[in-house]
């Protein structure tokens, strides 16, 4: 057979295995059937990777993030069962799933980085395209959602807030892919940042159009200009979060984000 079909069967295979795993928002609107269908091929691709996963135990094993998972994973467990928090099987469906997606992610990048952040680009990127592409067509919303949070913000990903649940971490794997497999960030790239904050701005989801932003400011910065030194991107995130926080009891700063943002000083409870 030939070798590059060889190559794309396997991406086309590592697509389908990663992709009951990308949730949006817009799942709660599904109907019982279709979400139970959604979960059940959540398990039948995380007992695939379990199986993958146990022929290639020597990619992981001495993974601190693998352990670090395990840990984590069982404290959560544990404290459900002291504390009767939440359902249990809810519990063990999520742990179930969320360790398959680490191992996952821990093979592939071991044994085809490349092969695996264009999987899940080509995911995250055809999710925000197409959440674009319904607001162009239909720019008052899809559907109305049972919060009553209506209007052109329920779109394919959900409502406005959600969005940014899928497009960031999406952003970033089509950086990555684009910097592991060109070694510079590809004009696709600054499509998927325009177009996802032209969706933000459009339905003023302030969180995400900031986050978005300033996202697409520092790949900006790092491509045209420089290297940024980890260091100095997380100080300056930490003064800027500080700086909002301390601010909110400020009148004037409260006042801006009343003003312009179109938001409470709570933002919105998250603080």
């Amino acid at each position: 057979m030939n070798k590059r079909l060889i190559i794309n069967i396997k991406t086309v295979c590592l697509i389908l295995l990663i992709l009951p795993f990308i949730q949006q928002r817009s799942m709660l609107e599904f109907p019982t059937w279709l979400v139970e269908l959604y979960k059940i091929g959540t398990i039948l691709s995380s007992t695939i990777i379990y199986i993958i996963a146990f022929n290639q135990h020597r990619k992981y094993r001495k993974s601190k993030v693998f352990y670090t998972m395990l840990l984590f994973w069982g404290t959560y467990i544990f404290v459900t069962l002291v504390n009767s928090f939440g359902n249990l099987i809810n519990v063990l469906y999520v742990v179930y799933y969320s360790i398959a997606v680490v191992l996952l992610l821990l093979i592939e990048y071991k044994k085809n980085r490349e092969r695996l952040f264009f999987s899940l680009s080509f995911i995250y990127g055809t999710f925000i395209f197409l959440n674009w592409l319904l607001y162009i067509l239909y720019p008052d919303g899809l559907y109305q959602i049972s919060s009553g949070h209506i209007g052109h913000s329920t779109l394919l990903l959900g409502d406005d807030n959600a969005i940014a649940y899928v497009a960031i971490p999406g952003l970033i794997c089509l950086s990555l892919y684009s910097y592991f497999k060109y070694k510079k960030i590809k004009i696709f790239v600054w499509i998927e940042i325009i177009i996802t904050e032209w969706t933000l701005i459009s339905v003023w989801a302030a969180s995400g159009m900031i986050a978005v932003g300033l996202f697409g400011a520092a790949l900006a910065y790092i491509e045209y200009i420089g290297n940024i030194n980890p260091k100095v991107i997380i100080s300056i995130f930490t003064v800027i979060a500080i700086s909002i926080f301390m601010g909110l009891s400020n009148r004037f700063i409260s006042g801006l984000i009343v003003k312009y943002l179109h938001k409470d000083i709570t933002l919105t409870g998250r603080t």
